[in-house]
């Protein structure tokens, strides 16, 4: 038996084996390894995301073409979008406006209409006439057997752009036109009513007359008190009037018709002003609580519809009060008649009046202003 030598080293004794380097665990091999993985995991997080995205994009697909909306979104419902949820205020806005409307045009129809019986064959005037009689009843609509205040000719210019009121003093005395004789606006209007008065004004002035508006004062104390009050123009200045003292400065005993007239357009001056104000117009509830100050106590002419008074008010809407003039109809003066104190009229420069209101001639009728 050959034994095999062991192999020695220098020193004589058994030399330990020599371990060759594994090139798995030699450092270059490691930075390799550690590559590779570092590789193979992206690829394989590539894949998944790419996986996970079609997925996703299978499902939250919508419409055609399959556009995706967006990733880890709540889909909400279009209505409930936020850009679109001003569309509810605005659609809220829209439903209040029209209420508000369509009560207006409600209440505007329930006011009480009377027929108009006048007869007139003159020339038709440019504009738009209307007859505002006004009462001193303390209740209950004006009607002919109560004895009128105040006779006021509104006259409205054909563009919208000036207005008059001409003041027709209730002592003034016109030829009648049914050849009855002379008698003063006052009586005329106590025995023969609306439409017989309206005839009357319509043969003295040339005129002819679209409308006619009857109101008691009870509207007027009303309406003040809803607007808080009204700025009058008297003798000593500028007063802040409530209804009721508005009433006694226009209704005070011992001045003359002429005298009232001009008070009477002071107060519906500031009633019109007061009404036209930011405070007041641009308030519904306001306009409501004047409504049903005025409508128990008026009384239109059946051709004074809705629509009719729509139509005005739209015409007129630029109209201000410093555009609207408030004149006298001309008159010689007073004089005892069979025991009463009347007002005798000044016939010529009434027809030049006339003539200035049927052609819509704002410098004509400036030339008669108070």
């Amino acid at each position: 038996m050959s034994d095999t030598p062991d192999e020695k080293g220098p020193s004589g004794n058994p030399s330990k084996q020599v371990e060759q380097p594994d090139p798995q665990s030699s450092p270059a091999a490691s930075v390799d390894d550690d590559l590779a993985w570092l590789q193979r995991t992206h690829q394989n997080r590539e894949h998944s995301g790419h996986h996970s995205h079609h997925s996703h994009h299978g499902r939250g697909s919508r419409g055609r073409g399959g556009h995706q909306r967006g990733r880890g979104r709540r889909h909400h419902p279009r209505w409930y979008r936020p850009r679109n949820t001003i569309v509810f205020p605005l659609l809220a806005l829209v439903l209040l406006v029209a209420g508000f409307l369509f009560y207006v045009n409600h209440e505007l129809g329930a006011i009480r209409r009377a027929p108009i019986n006048a007869d007139f064959s003159g020339a038709t005037s440019a504009g738009t006439n209307v007859l505002l009689i006004a009462s001193n009843a303390r209740t209950g609509a004006v009607q002919a057997d109560v004895a009128t205040m105040v006779v006021q000719l509104v006259h409205l210019g054909a563009d919208g752009s000036h207005a008059s009121l001409i003041d027709l003093p209730r002592d003034l005395v016109l030829p009648d036109a049914h050849g009855r004789g002379r008698a003063s606006i006052a009586v005329q209007y106590l025995r023969d009513g609306t439409s017989s008065l309206v005839s009357d004004l319509q043969s003295v002035l040339g005129i002819d007359i679209e409308h006619a508006v009857q109101i008691n004062y009870a509207g007027y104390v009303r309406a003040t008190d809803t607007i808080g009050g009204v700025d009058v123009s008297t003798e000593t200045g500028v007063r802040h009037l409530s209804g009721s003292a508005a009433l006694s400065y226009v209704d005070q005993r011992g001045i003359n018709s002429v005298v009232a007239g001009q008070r009477n357009q002071h107060w519906l001056r500031g009633i019109i002003e007061g009404t036209l104000s930011p405070g007041v117009l641009l308030n519904p509830v306001k306009i409501i609580e004047l409504l049903h100050d005025v409508k128990p106590n008026l009384i239109l002419d059946d051709a004074l519809t809705t629509g009719a008074i729509r139509s005005l008010a739209w015409h007129s809407r630029g109209l201000s009060p410093t555009q609207t003039r408030y004149l006298t109809v001309p008159y010689r003066g007073y004089e005892h008649v069979k025991g009463s104190v009347v007002l005798l009229p000044d016939l010529q420069a009434i027809a030049q009046l006339g003539a200035a209101v049927r052609a819509d001639n704002d410098s004509g009728i400036a030339v008669f202003d108070n």
